[in-house]
């Protein structure tokens, strides 16, 4: 099969297994868009919600053969003059990967994370971590969506703080070994020791 053939899909785990989305939380309805707009009939709908407008935003980011960012971008925007969560969350991480425009991607994660939304807690706090190396702030938005009781964010941190803690065993070893020293060495090279 060549890229140009087009796949049909029966239902939306088939979706969902494809392009890696998460499709949990979809109710009747949204499911059988998705799989509407997923096979080509994007225009069937009639009024559109914000669910429909990610939906449609999906597909032109994921499936359509020529990627219409623009479409994409219009319709993420439509999606959140209705405060859609994840449409922020979505076009922010359109503008992080696709175009690295680090400023709208903040705005729209900050936006999110008024509405309580955890997944741009944990999406800003792996920037923080990883682009900018701003410990502090990483900690904070971690902190901030465990208080929301999310689970990823515990784990998170968890990771951070265990990279830590074995440095700091690792380092209080007296030793001689060439492996500890060694990876002492690569520790201390690490940003997140340094900025710890």
């Amino acid at each position: 099969m060549n890229d140009n053939t087009k796949i049909i899909f029966n239902n939306v785990n088939e979706i969902s297994k494809k392009y890696n989305l998460n499709v949990k939380n979809l109710n009747k309805k949204s499911k059988k868009q998705m799989i509407n707009i997923f096979n080509g009939n994007i225009y069937f709908i009639g009024k559109y919600d914000s669910c429909t407008y990610n939906l449609i935003g999906l597909y032109y980011y994921y499936y359509n053969i020529e990627k219409n960012y623009d479409k994409m971008k219009e319709l993420y925007l439509k999606a959140i003059e209705l405060n859609s969560c994840v449409a922020m969350n979505n076009l922010a991480t359109y503008y992080e990967d696709i175009e690295q425009n680090y400023d709208k991607m903040k705005e729209l994660y900050l936006k999110a994370i008024e509405l309580n939304s955890y997944a741009a807690m944990n999406n800003l706090a792996i920037y923080y971590e990883i682009i900018e190396k701003n410990y502090d702030k990483m900690k904070e938005l971690y902190l901030k969506a465990i208080e929301l009781n999310n689970r990823k964010a515990i784990n998170n941190l968890e990771k951070y703080i265990t990279i830590i803690e074995r440095y700091i065993y690792i380092k209080n070893i007296n030793s001689s070994n060439d492996v500890v020293l060694k990876k002492i060495k690569e520790l201390e090279k690490s940003k997140t020791i340094n900025n710890f």
